[in-house]
């Protein structure tokens, strides 16, 4: 958060980073964090931050500004990714989730990238789900992986999901583990299918019901191999 004083401009974020410019600035910094996403979804610097001050920051350091806003960004991406991961850890076990595209799964392991394409309802009704997404990691001891798009949604396993019962459900969610999911697969659970390899029968919610969107599709675009 910004506050303005008579003689200086301060900003803090509510890590310990902070950055005091010079007396006589009128604008500040601006950094934007969105707890809610968990991400950094904007920022942005005022080139004339002090442009009434013959000594300003931007005037005398640009570069170093620059660095500075690079750094914090990084840091704050780091410590919500930190977060993020030690929430999966305390929901399944260390053991039971790995971080990381390289990380290789007993299953489904060379697929590295799936796109989720739809010109149906999923596109209509579940827009954020239609993405790119990468290997993030794997579950159960390496056993399945999961794959996270730009927005910060997975391709995961449902929560009912059980290896040792044979039983895995597809769905793309907001949250690894497969709550609040927006797309699903409920035909093809039994046995250890990957997402790309199920045909059809894919669906999306819409004001809490489920509807089968035939133009659904997810498909490996690539592969270990390519």
């Amino acid at each position: 958060a910004c506050f303005t004083s008579t003689r200086d401009v301060h900003c803090h974020t509510k890590w310990t980073e902070s950055v005091t410019l010079p007396k006589g600035c009128h604008k500040s910094v601006l950094i934007y964090v969105s707890r809610k996403a968990n991400t950094s979804r904007d920022y942005s610097l005022i080139s004339d931050t002090c442009l009434h001050s013959p000594t300003s920051l931007t005037h005398q350091h640009p570069i170093a500004m620059k660095v500075f806003l690079v750094a914090m960004l990084a840091t704050v991406a780091t410590a919500q990714l930190a977060k993020h991961q030690e929430e999966l850890i305390e929901k399944f076990g260390s053991q039971n989730v790995k971080f990381g595209e390289n990380i290789r799964s007993e299953f489904c392991n060379q697929c590295t990238e799936i796109t989720v394409t739809s010109t149906g309802g999923a596109m209509e009704h579940q827009p954020q789900r239609i993405a790119r997404y990468t290997k993030a990691g794997a579950l159960w001891e390496n056993m399945m992986p999961f794959w996270k798009s730009d927005n910060n949604q997975y391709i995961t396993p449902d929560p009912m999901s059980n290896p040792i019962m044979y039983y895995i459900k597809w769905v793309v969610s907001e949250s690894v583990g497969g709550f609040n999911a927006g797309l699903m697969n409920d035909a093809y659970t039994d046995g250890y299918n990957c997402p790309y390899e199920i045909p059809d029968q894919w669906e999306y919610e819409f004001e809490r019901q489920w509807f089968v969107d035939p133009t659904l599709k997810v498909v490996c675009t690539k592969t270990r191999d390519m």
